[in-house]
């Protein structure tokens, strides 16, 4: 659960905005942002849960999928009128799963994964380029929640590999496309390994197939979302302090 201390005015904290912010990495990056005291928007498809985030601690909401245009929309207008139009971190943490091999795997599949994975960062990255544009005081840091999986690949994930080598296709383009902008726009990536999280157990359960094994399977015990969590916060911080020397 989040902090519900008293919370400072925005105007005095940093905001950041946590795509998929009510499960598993994007939980904890959620927690490790308003425990340093920054303004947690979190964005979600499940509405309920948004509801009772916001009942038990300071943070704001943002419902619908972050595939949809009108959710960046809304936050540009809940940016302009309560953050003096600057969100200073956008984190992508969306995803889903479904195991099916890539020999077998339908367009309906990938485009599906697709719209878990790739488009909510690409509406981020583009989200932080316009402001950055129209702002030349903002600054912001966008990360993409990845896995090894954005290099590599795993038998019978054939729709997740797919998007996850997108993403990394996506970060690898903005880095080159960033020129100019480096003082303002930020875009990291993070591939972490195998993590502790609910993504791979929720996969076996809606398609009634446990996740297969293989010969790459890892036999190192998985990280814990709290780690990868502190390591983006990390990057945040680097970023900034990179920006105010």
């Amino acid at each position: 659960m989040l902090s519900t201390d008293p919370v400072p005015s925005p105007a005095k904290k940093r905001v950041a905005c946590v795509l998929g912010g009510l499960g598993g990495i994007g939980h904890s990056v959620s927690r490790v942002l308003d425990q340093n005291c920054w303004t947690v928007i979190i964005g979600s498809r499940n509405a309920a849960g948004l509801n009772q985030a916001a009942d038990s601690s300071h943070v704001v909401p943002l419902p619908g999928s972050p595939s949809d245009p009108a959710v960046w929309a809304a936050l540009q207008n809940l940016a302009e009128r309560s953050f003096a139009d600057c969100i200073d971190c956008i984190i992508v943490s969306t995803g889903n799963l479904e195991f099916v091999s890539s020999l077998d795997m339908t367009r309906g599949q990938v485009e599906a994964a697709m719209d878990a994975h790739f488009y909510p960062a690409l509406n981020a990255l583009q989200y932080a380029t316009r402001q950055a544009r129209r702002n030349p005081d903002s600054r912001c840091v966008v990360i993409f929640v990845g896995s090894t999986l954005c290099h590599e690949a795993e038998m019978d994930a054939g729709p997740y590999v797919v998007a996850k080598h997108a993403l990394l296709g996506l970060y690898r383009a903005a880095c080159e496309d960033q020129f100019g902008l480096e003082s303002r726009l930020a875009v990291k990536i993070i591939c972490p390994p195998n993590v502790d999280t609910p993504l791979w157990t929720k996969a076996g359960l809606a398609t009634g197939v446990p996740r297969p094994e293989g010969p790459d399977d890892s036999t190192e015990e998985p990280l814990k979302a709290e780690t990868i969590a502190q390591q983006i916060y990390d990057q945040i911080t680097q970023s900034f302090s990179k920006w105010e020397i």
